[in-house]
């Protein structure tokens, strides 16, 4: 290939790269920062996940999940309010768009009833009352619904790293947030229902 075609061709690969500006930077640094502090919350509740308490009561540990889910909508309720707002014209919330769909790998996610912007446990006690004459089944219920509630944080956070402009705070945000879901899925899977 000539030298002027080389040029060429690398002039136009330049003209598609997007142009980060110095306010998408700044932007993304500050989201960052607050991305890092609420993993750091997170995590402080992962860790009383982890508790003996927590280890032996299958309905404490659903409940610390859904405060984690919780936490993570309301961040992000309180980050991009503007599409909550156009959400909430349409008579929806981020949430309720988010239960639904991981209702379609998790079907019982029908029963973190969405109340007041925020999961409510109220339907997971019945269920896992009316099921205690079978453990079997009270068992699988349980773990179906800590996977549905890990689904709904982990798309909150996929959702906040989506809105990264920049490739550097993306990538950093993304490997901060997969080693976070990777300790929790795994410490939900230890879990003894």
């Amino acid at each position: 290939m000539a030298t002027e075609d080389v040029l060429k061709d690398s002039g136009r690969a330049n003209e598609m790269l997007p142009v980060w500006t110095p306010e998408d930077r700044a932007k993304d640094g500050a989201l960052e920062n607050k991305l890092i502090l609420l993993l750091a919350s997170l995590e402080q509740m992962r860790v009383k996940l982890g508790s003996r308490p927590a280890q032996k009561d299958p309905l404490l540990a659903v409940q610390l999940l859904a405060d984690l889910a919780n936490r993570a909508a309301q961040f992000y309720e309180t980050e991009f309010w503007a599409t909550e707002i156009r959400l909430a014209g349409e008579g929806k919330t981020t949430l309720e768009l988010i239960r639904a769909e991981t209702e379609s790998a998790y079907p019982l996610a029908r029963l973190l009833e969405v109340r007041n912007h925020r999961l409510s446990l109220a339907a997971i006690a019945k269920l896992d009352s009316n099921a205690e004459g079978e453990p079997d089944r009270r068992r699988e219920n349980l773990r179906q619904v800590t996977r549905a509630l890990l689904r709904i944080l982990e798309q909150y956070l996929r959702r906040f790293l989506a809105s990264l402009q920049t490739p550097t705070a993306r990538v950093e945000c993304e490997d901060a947030v997969n080693i976070f879901m990777t300790d929790l899925t795994n410490m939900v899977e230890r879990l003894s229902f």
